[in-house]
């Protein structure tokens, strides 16, 4: 049994010498200490033996009081150790799926791949992620959404798609969708992973103009709900491609939004809403289908819906400041990939 640290005596060790016990307890301790001496008396030690019935102190300055003490300290160290080891595990499994699952399991061994993998499976923080952003809000000043949102649609296409065969978790068949461009002169079209697809795909992009531009897929992120297509800046004759400026560090709650893309099959739509949590659960669509993890998402009321995936959400200067994702059935809400994550 192991004893607490608070029960042992480092620097003295007290024994009844007219007792086998050494106290009304009958801790063992004692015990070993009251044998400990007798045996040190037997060997031929000139010393008397104490009154019956007398309680006296050894201390620690004698050979036997210090080998006690330093008995007793080595068992209370280890003891401290122990307890303090066991609470910052407990802490370190409360944080790691890993070392819980390790836990439930009996004890079993990690081999070095799911070591490599305790980085993706961290759940998120949720001490550190703020609900409401420290940034203060910007003074709009003069600032309107007309001129804004007439040069941000200058750098948001719609996207014809059709994926040839099925793969992973995405199946064959043709679709539309949102991208905007983030790099002009590379031709970089930011979306989401589920429209760069995994599987083989041929896809154009339809500027506001009518033009049609074709699409490489270039990028697709194993793990957020975001990938890059690629096109020729030079194919686009009749107009000069502008891009769009990501700046995750603006979102906050309360912020007035504008998510411009091709919803529900629309060339272009514009909706409207606020951020109403910067906190909420990566959404789940279902088994067998992309469910993206390991990060927060952002949600408002803008009531996106199918063809707005990787739709820009935008504020009134004109900035992405998340990624549109997906949204609910049952309800108005949408939920955006934050950009940091890009």
């Amino acid at each position: 049994m192991e004893q607490d640290a608070s029960d042992s005596r480092p620097a003295a060790c007290t024994v009844n010498a007219g007792l086998h016990s050494s106290s009304s307890t009958g801790s063992s301790t004692g015990d070993n200490d009251h044998r400990a001496m007798r045996a040190d008396d037997g060997a031929g030690a000139q010393r008397r033996p104490p009154p019956r019935n007398r309680r006296f102190t050894i201390a620690a300055a004698s050979p036997v009081g210090s080998s006690l003490a330093v008995a007793a300290a080595a068992e209370a160290a280890a003891a401290s150790t122990a307890k303090n080891g066991s609470t910052a595990a407990a802490r370190r499994r409360s944080f790691t799926y890993v070392e819980a699952a390790a836990t439930h399991s009996g004890h079993r061994r990690r081999s070095l791949a799911t070591a490599d993998l305790m980085a993706v499976f961290y759940p998120p923080n949720t001490l550190a992620q703020p609900t409401i952003t420290d940034a203060p809000f910007e003074d709009v000043g003069t600032a309107s959404w007309e001129p804004t949102l007439e040069r941000a649609i200058r750098s948001i296409v719609s996207i014809k798609a059709k994926c040839v065969r099925s793969f992973d978790t995405e199946s064959s068949g043709t679709y539309t969708a949102t991208g905007f461009v983030v790099d002009a002169e590379a031709g970089l079209i930011l979306s989401n992973r589920h429209v760069v697809n995994p599987g083989p795909v041929v896809a154009q992009a339809v500027f506001v103009n009518y033009e049609e531009v074709d699409l490489q897929p270039v990028y697709r992120d194993p793990v957020h709900d975001f990938g890059f297509f690629r096109f020729d800046p030079r194919q686009l004759r009749f107009m000069a491609a502008e891009e769009i400026r990501l700046a995750p560090h603006k979102a906050k709650v309360g912020m007035e939004i504008r998510v411009v893309g091709n919803d529900a099959g629309e060339k272009l739509s514009i909706l409207a809403g606020t951020l109403a949590r910067l906190d909420r659960t990566a959404p789940e669509y279902g088994a067998g289908e992309y469910n993206d993890f390991n990060t927060f998402y952002m949600q408002a009321a803008s009531g996106t819906s199918g063809g707005s995936s990787g739709s820009p959400v935008l504020d009134i200067h004109g900035d992405a400041v998340a990624l549109n994702a997906g949204g609910s059935s049952k309800a108005a809400s949408s939920f955006y990939l934050p950009l940091p994550r890009v």
